[in-house]
């Protein structure tokens, strides 16, 4: 298992009509809260913070914004969340990777919470061939 490469997000651009408003999430679902990674190689930060509202704040690098965001409620057989992300808003810096994401950009991702309490990798798959993290579960801010 290799957690803690660095591949650029899966990216798609368009716009979904399920992000017309925040999706809310059940209160006992595992994605909520701020996540933290530090990248193995740099050293750069990148913070999620996952609201019940469906909305996520982020920051990763010199770059801060919005998404809103839908999960599924239950993991999938091989324990996976499929995680949908679409960026509302972008300050127009460089993130962790060196590169300007554009508002209105989606990301699909495959959320694995991992056996250790309060980690979990984000992978481009669903497998852990192909993930970032671990992350880790930051206080409420």
């Amino acid at each position: 298992m290799r957690i803690t490469q660095f591949i650029p997000y899966v990216l798609f651009c368009g716009t979904l009509s399920a992000f017309a408003a925040p999706t809310s999430v059940t209160a006992n679902h595992p994605i909520l809260g701020a996540w933290k990674w530090i990248t193995p190689n740099q050293g750069c930060s990148e913070v999620y913070h996952y609201k019940a509202d469906g909305t996520n704040l982020f920051s990763s690098g010199a770059e801060e914004g919005t998404s809103q965001y839908e999960i599924t409620a239950t993991p999938n057989f091989n324990g996976f969340y499929k995680l949908i992300d679409h960026n509302i808003t972008d300050n127009g810096k460089k993130d962790c990777r060196g590169i300007v994401v554009q508002a209105g950009v989606n990301s699909i991702l495959f959320v694995h919470f991992l056996p250790i309490d309060g980690q979990m990798v984000m992978c481009y798959k669903e497998s852990l061939d192909a993930c970032f993290g671990p992350l880790t579960r930051q206080k409420e801010f």
